[in-house]
């Protein structure tokens, strides 16, 4: 039997003159009533990722992470803001295919619905002598769990039959030499990100799942935050259009234009949030 095709567009595209202008812009971005899993929940990606959704009427999250002290801080940040959402956490390696598939059917039952799913757990090589020695956790990690993430939760929301929206965390690193730095292991695992996020989007876009990646250079986040001040940091912001990492937040605008209406015939795109960066490098 042939796949459900999803071609229907979605009804804020104006027909409806009766509705105000602003109140068809705010529906564009909207997530009303959405559930969103995010994977590196407890990274600040993540969280700014989290407040943003909510800040457009998401309904609950379930934040995913290995670090259990961080995402309990992650939800105290979120539910002292928004007290009556749903937030759940939940300690997965996502490396692991029973936990991660584990984890789907949980976000399943806890949440009702998948409808976004932000594959966001990522590690890094701050040095050649860390890359050659956590190489393979580095592949496993940003790679493996990417692919298991995607595939889990993705399964989940082909048999919702609702569809939906995946976005996975690319990197410059993914797609440029990355002068001063040269994050072999990282660079790699992240192009590799880029080539399965199309296979994603070929295969999952027919059900109406839209899988997209977004690609940042160096963001202030819990990940980078011992480069602040550094010499690598001045020589990169030499480089830079901005002369400046990318702030808390910068990485909201391009996610939310992923997972709303406003980006439903976006599918298998990546987004550059580097600051002019790619074009220089």
């Amino acid at each position: 039997m042939a796949p459900k095709i999803f071609i229907e567009p979605p009804t804020f595209l104006g027909e409806d003159p009766s509705i105000p202008a602003e109140e068809k812009a705010k529906k564009r971005f909207s997530v009303k009533g959405k559930h969103a899993v995010i994977t590196g929940g407890a990274g600040g990606l993540g969280v700014d990722s989290a407040f943003a959704m909510f800040e457009h009427e998401l309904e609950g999250v379930l934040l995913i992470d290995q670090n259990d002290e961080g995402l309990n801080k992650a939800k105290d940040r979120l539910q002292k803001v928004y007290p009556n959402k749903k937030i759940v956490t939940r300690a997965v390696d996502v490396t692991s295919p029973e936990e991660v598939f584990a984890a789907a059917e949980f976000a399943s039952q806890t949440l009702g619905s998948i409808d976004i799913v932000l594959s966001f757990a990522g590690v890094g090589g701050k040095t050649v002598k860390d890359e050659i020695e956590s190489m393979s956790k580095i592949v496993d990690i940003n790679l493996k769990g990417t692919y298991l993430v995607t595939r889990a939760f993705g399964n989940k929301m082909v048999k919702q039959g609702k569809g939906g929206a995946i976005v996975m965390a690319a990197s410059l690193a993914g797609h440029e030499v990355c002068v001063p730095a040269s994050p072999n292991a990282y660079g790699a695992s992240k192009a590799a990100v880029l080539s399965m996020r199309m296979n994603f989007a070929s295969e999952f876009g027919r059900y109406g799942i839209r899988v997209n990646s977004v690609s940042p250079s160096y963001m202030e986040s819990p990940m980078i935050s011992d480069l602040k001040g550094t010499e690598f940091n001045k020589k990169w912001n030499q480089k830079s259009p901005f002369g400046r990492f990318g702030a808390r937040g910068e990485i909201c605008g391009p996610v939310l234009l992923l997972v709303s209406d406003a980006g439903s015939f976006i599918n298998g795109s990546d987004i550059g949030i580097d600051g002019g960066m790619s074009p220089r490098l």
